[in-house]
């Protein structure tokens, strides 16, 4: 009986997207979840790759649009939202199901870095000005894609889905799951470890500066 979707979503990621699969096989009690990948309109072999694979979906590439393309087609009451750089724990998906069945509505994981993981969260915590203070917005209800979001679907119909905008859907999901009194939690038990390469593609404090200007502006 499957009760969660795992959606993934992906551009032009011929590279990993195989790997990311056979990484959700493999997860503990992987047999009770139905996996959706969700395309941003890849115009390498992404799509030629998994064809025979999944469940897939193409669209434009705006995360929003992907991600509820991927709820109008889930069959499950509970969508977790996964990239495909990432590592997930093997007991993920007992740690989710644990803490829906306990009352939670949704949530996310903490994370770190596959490399350089101390530096990148340093330099967070100092262009944040929290040099003192290691709390991150995942400690506070505020989900953004790397930490793994998952959300039960009548919740998501009920507050119209996700947002649909080219940036910040992520934040702004979290911000309308709060202002609709949802239960989130952050789950600790585990880590999903995410890929350094833009930092070490676009340097470290330069990435971590857009993100935060990101973040800034849009609020």
């Amino acid at each position: 009986m499957k009760w969660i979707t795992v959606v993934v979503l992906c551009y032009n990621e011929e590279k990993l997207i195989l790997n990311c699969l056979q990484r959700i096989r493999e997860l503990e009690g992987a047999s009770g979840a139905e996996v959706i990948v969700s395309d941003g309109g890849s115009n390498d072999d992404t799509i030629d790759l998994i064809s025979n694979e999944v469940d897939f979906i193409k669209s434009e590439p705006n995360k929003s649009i992907q991600m509820n393309k991927a709820l109008a087609l889930a069959k499950t009451n509970v969508l977790w939202f996964v990239h495909v750089d990432m590592n997930l724990p093997s007991n993920s998906l007992l740690l989710i199901k644990k803490h829906i069945q306990s009352g939670f509505d949704g949530g996310g994981f903490k994370n770190e870095f596959d490399r350089y993981n101390q530096k990148i969260k340093r330099i967070g915590r100092i262009l944040n000005f929290r040099i003192f203070n290691n709390k991150e917005q995942s400690d506070s209800g505020v989900f953004y894609g790397d930490n793994g979001i998952f959300i039960k679907r009548d919740l998501l119909d009920r507050i119209g889905g996700v947002p649909i905008q080219e940036i910040m859907e992520d934040y702004e999901l979290s911000r309308r799951l709060k202002k609709a009194n949802a239960k989130l939690i952050k789950i600790n038990e585990a880590s999903i470890v995410v890929s350094a390469r833009r930092h070490i593609d676009s340097g470290f404090v330069k990435t971590r500066m857009i993100w935060i200007a990101i973040r800034v502006l849009y609020k």
